[in-house]
């Protein structure tokens, strides 16, 4: 029974095997599809090749579709949290600012017209034709030349810069009223008929200003700002007959000096006084109380605008008579403020503000603006650190000292965090190198050297710096991760 089931399945086998030949020989040969290794085999090689190309091109097709996709759901996609809203939204209304400041700094210098690299012009008057619409002078670069800017002309400011053996003769009024020269040498400007309210010349020499009848005096403010300067002369004709001139021979240099003298570190701050010396600025102006041209030392009050001590102390006398005029007392504390409101403040205060603003600012993640108020605190304190008489003024004032070191550390330790924000990171070394030199143990100046040392790949740089920072706040987890990361790139074969 067994045997006669075999036969009978293989049987039917067979007939499957038969019915499956005689199929394949009854269906249509393929001639565009070649056998391997059999017929013309260019043509079995252009077969593949298209399929290749048919495959790339769904490939890529496939990859555009994906990117599209994923590039519409992350447009679609919200802030991952409240603090990346915030930067996104301040990224956008920072390039919106930076769009309008420069199309201002592009309008102002499209108002600008330069005189530059003329030499040996003895008579050169400025007509209204050549400046056209153009607003603001600047006369650069220019030696040997004498300049006329006759009535007329529609001018808002004058520049002149490196200039060398020349004279300026000024008939017309300016808008703003202002005049500033720099890095000039044997220069003189006469100012003839329109009164100019202020004249400012920093890093010069031998500088000659003239002012004719009428056009120096207190009733319209007229001011001579200097810093630098030697050898400046200011003269005007008091009386208009040519007979009384009032003159004022000025050098900077000697004006410092004289002011160090009479200020000494014992009634003065060791530190305020090396800050100052360092930006010294002074003012000269007619007082008729005093008949007499005066020069003052330009101090700042506690809004940042120019003042000297002899106008704070007016000001003060001021608030004292209509004080008493009302039967107020003295001694009451909203008199007492508003008697010293406007009193100078010390470059360690200014420093303060500015550090404070610069804290806003970041707060606001508004980071360039915060490195802005930061390099203005720098530039008041940078002196401390570089001033040959540190070590004196060190002794002298242990407290101050003390709390300008700090400050100066910590602003520049927060520019480095500003310039980390916006990938500065060459910038942030340098800054955070300045800061360890003042404090080796500075924790954030060392952390943030470390995270800009990382940033640039150089990870074994990175490990000691960061290992140092550990050292001094052990708990500080940010510094562990920071070191971790540093550690185990540092590790890989081809790391720095």
């Amino acid at each position: 029974m067994l045997l006669l089931l075999l036969f009978g399945w293989v049987g039917s086998l067979l007939y499957f095997l038969l019915l499956l030949l005689k199929e394949m020989s009854d269906s249509p040969k393929k001639e565009d599809a070649p056998k391997h290794g059999v017929g013309d085999r260019g043509n079995y090689y252009d077969h593949w090749s298209k399929l290749a190309r048919e495959e790339d091109e769904n490939r890529r097709q496939e990859e555009e579709e994906i990117t599209k996709e994923i590039e519409e759901k992350i447009a679609q996609m919200g802030p991952m949290s409240e603090a990346e809203k915030k930067d996104k939204e301040k990224r956008a209304a920072l390039a919106e600012a930076k769009k309008t400041w420069d199309a201002v700094k592009a309008d102002n210098e499209a108002k600008k017209f330069i005189l530059s690299d003329e030499k040996d012009i003895k008579e050169r008057t400025i007509p209204q034709s050549e400046l056209k619409e153009r607003t603001v002078l600047v006369l650069k670069d220019n030696s040997g030349c004498s300049y006329h800017l006759p009535n007329g002309l529609t001018l808002t400011k004058i520049f002149i810069e490196d200039c060398t053996d020349c004279s300026f003769v000024l008939h017309c009024k300016l808008a703003s009223s202002t005049i500033e020269l720099c890095r000039c040498t044997n220069v003189s400007v006469k100012v003839m008929e329109a009164p100019i309210h202020t004249i400012q010349v920093d890093l010069s020499s031998n500088i000659n200003l003239f002012y004719a009848k009428g056009l120096f005096n207190e009733e319209i403010n007229s001011k001579v700002y200097h810093s630098k300067v030697k050898d400046l002369k200011i003269e005007f004709d008091h009386l208009g007959t040519g007979e009384d001139q009032k003159i004022q021979q000025l050098d900077d240099f000697e004006l410092e000096s004289l002011h160090a003298s009479l200020n000494p570190s014992s009634s003065s701050s060791a530190v305020s006084s090396i800050m100052w010396s360092a930006q010294n600025q002074f003012v000269t102006q007619f007082l008729a109380k005093e008949g007499d041209l005066v020069t003052d030392l330009v101090l700042r009050d506690a809004l940042g605008h120019p003042c000297t001590m002899r106008e704070t102390e007016a000001r003060k006398h001021r608030v004292e008579m209509a004080a008493k005029s009302k039967g107020l007392d003295l001694n009451d504390p909203q008199v007492q403020k508003i008697m010293h409101e406007y009193d100078p403040v010390t470059p360690l205060d200014t420093s303060v503000k500015y550090k404070e603003k610069g804290n806003a600012a970041f707060g606001e993640r508004d980071y360039g603006q915060a490195g802005v108020y930061y390099s203005q605190a720098v530039e008041i304190l940078e002196p401390i650190s570089k001033n040959e008489n540190w070590g004196v003024a060190k002794e002298g004032e242990g407290e101050e000292v003390s709390k300008g070191r700090e400050l100066l550390c910590a602003v520049l330790s927060n520019r480095a965090a500003c310039n980390l924000k916006l990938g500065n990171h060459p910038t942030v070394l340098a800054d955070t190198d300045a800061c360890l030199e003042l404090d080796p143990a500075h924790v954030k100046g060392l952390f943030r050297k470390g995270l800009a040392l990382h940033a640039l790949g150089r990870y074994r740089e990175a490990c000691p710096v960061l290992g140092k920072a550990l050292k001094l706040q052990p708990k500080n987890s940010q510094i562990k991760t920071a070191l971790t990361f540093a550690e185990r790139k540092a590790a890989m074969p081809d790391s720095k």
